[in-house]
């Protein structure tokens, strides 16, 4: 219990995750080229079945994720953040590569 929750971190690796998929929706709104003005729930809900789909297997949820599987989800969605701010990312098409190379 005590690596779990105290070393690991895990509560703070969900709620971090849970962090960057809300800014990285903002920047998608904002950001990503050809969704100007576009109701983007479609988009936000495709790309986290792809990020659940990189990090989880089959059988698994994010409420039953480890610390170190939360920790890379954040870390991506952070990525893509940036990849989205810094005009990296040419339009949804790209931005779905994007994930599978991270």
């Amino acid at each position: 219990m005590y690596k779990t929750f105290v070393e690991s971190r895990i509560l703070q690796w969900r709620e971090d995750s849970g962090d960057e998929f809300m800014n990285l929706n903002i920047a998608i709104d904002a950001y990503l080229p050809e969704r100007e003005g576009k109701g983007n729930k479609g988009v936000f809900i495709q790309i986290a079945k792809q990020l659940k789909e990189k990090i989880l297997n089959d059988q698994e949820v994010w409420n039953t994720a480890s610390f170190t599987q939360l920790e890379r989800r954040a870390k991506i969605e952070r990525n893509l953040c940036d990849l989205l701010r810094l005009g990296v990312v040419k339009n949804y098409e790209h931005l779905k590569e994007l994930i599978t190379k991270l």
